[in-house]
């Protein structure tokens, strides 16, 4: 069994606005979870998830997208962004994920992918 409980920092814990379990048709063994981690002050937020076959599931490693919602409008969507090659972030350790949430929470998403791996 997976463990599907990201360990948040805590400034980042009252920002999920949801976590939803998610079942697998399947295999009803390989179950996962999806977070949503917004900042409206800043309009980015992240979508944190771990399922079969997100990227980093089989590793028990967490998969995370970037949010946005700069419109306005109040719906969040998924922001591809030529930094993450057109795609998400995958094989993420809880550590990682709140380092990159941190420099989301500041607006700063153009600056998080150079300093990931570090």
């Amino acid at each position: 069994m997976k463990n599907l409980y990201l360990k948040l920092n805590d400034e980042f814990k009252d920002f999920v606005t949801s976590r939803k379990n998610t079942d697998n048709l399947f295999d009803p063994n390989k179950t996962g979870v999806k977070y949503r981690i917004c900042f409206p002050e800043v309009g980015y937020g992240a979508s944190v998830i771990k399922f079969y076959g997100s990227y980093g599931y089989e590793e028990d490693l967490w998969e995370l997208a970037l949010l946005s919602n700069r419109d306005g409008d109040g719906k969040w969507k998924l922001k591809y962004t030529e930094l993450v090659g057109d795609d998400v972030l995958g094989y993420l350790t809880d550590e990682q994920v709140n380092k990159i949430l941190k420099y989301i929470s500041e607006g700063k998403v153009h600056e998080y992918i150079e300093d990931l791996y570090d």
